[in-house]
């Protein structure tokens, strides 16, 4: 039988995530150009930096980061802004190499990871999760319980370019609703399709990213707000910014010309991991096109349980 999606999912991360933080740093995400010159790494932190300031992130915040992949994000807002944050995913591959890093930059007062999908957010499932990791643990560094409760509500939920992996992003929006204080935000960077696209252009450009990024479906940045609403949020921001993030696929494909790379990915995953690197080149188009756009999200719990407008 063949695997679901999120078994895919998962053994992409768990067999690759270790080359993925040998080759592009402790941030598996776009970056963010204002100038076009700046470097990889700046343009990284500067798409968190847009994000914070959407959100008007204070220090000292409780943040719940979810696919937090190997934890470059949930380490950098506890370094920078003093928050308390809880890093999950669905890769225990993800959640050692998170661990450890927070270990080797003495932040690990700071920022816990653990083993969760993203689609059963709730306060008992956070506390389980670290129940679970630290009783039987099947990495080499279980997850270590923070020195503060996972079970008292979060200011932000922080979700960045994972909510597409997603079949249920319903789930998600109302578990991220659940566990966030009154006026809490969940905040969003993801990739979309463009809306109204019709079905040749849907196969030509859609349809390839779908497939070898491992997605269930691209949804359009109002599909977004609409099941955000639903969910019982208020849309503050939805902006396009995908000119400020496509330069990163200039630099991918550079990243992956190397043959010694190629190499790896077959003997790592075959023609799944084969299928994924080929899919940067429809990534690269799609945003030349506009048919494939990266759009960042914020929206708010409101102050009382009411509907959201």
């Amino acid at each position: 039988m063949e695997r679901g999606i999120k078994d895919k999912i998962v053994f992409h991360y768990d067999e690759l995530s270790t080359y993925y933080n040998e080759l592009w740093g402790g941030h598996i995400h776009h970056g963010f150009w204002i100038t076009g010159q700046e470097s990889k790494e700046e343009a990284q932190k500067q798409l968190i930096l847009e994000l914070v300031k959407r959100a008007d992130l204070k220090p000292q915040m409780r943040i719940l980061d979810v696919g937090c992949g190997i934890g470059g994000t949930s380490i950098y807002l506890a370094q920078h802004f003093n928050a308390q944050v809880v890093g999950i995913t669905i890769s225990p591959v993800q959640v050692s190499i998170s661990t450890q890093n927070a270990i080797q930059q003495n932040i690990s007062d700071k920022v816990a990871f653990a083993l969760l999908d993203g689609e059963k957010i709730s306060f008992s499932n956070l506390s389980k999760a670290f129940s679970d990791s630290n009783s039987n643990s099947t990495t080499n560094t279980p997850a270590k319980s923070p020195p503060f409760s996972v079970t008292e509500p979060f200011d932000i939920v922080w979700i960045s370019e994972a909510l597409s992996h997603f079949s249920d992003k319903r789930a998600f929006f109302n578990g991220a609703y659940s566990v966030l204080r009154p006026n809490g935000k969940v905040v969003i960077a993801d990739w979309f399709k463009r809306a109204n696209l019709d079905s040749y252009h849907h196969h030509c450009y859609i349809t390839p990213i779908e497939q070898g990024m491992l997605l269930p479906q691209l949804n359009t940045p109002e599909e977004y707000a609409h099941m955000l609403r639903s969910a019982g949020f208020n849309v503050l921001h939805s902006d396009n910014v995908s000119d400020n993030v496509k330069k990163t696929w200039d630099i991918t494909i550079g990243v992956i010309a190397q043959p010694a790379l190629w190499k790896l990915a077959w003997e790592k995953g075959g023609w799944e991991v084969l299928h994924f690197m080929k899919t940067f080149q429809s990534m690269r188009e799609g945003f030349a096109n506009g048919t494939f756009i990266y759009s960042l999200i914020v929206a708010q719990k409101p102050s009382s349980e009411k509907s959201a407008l």
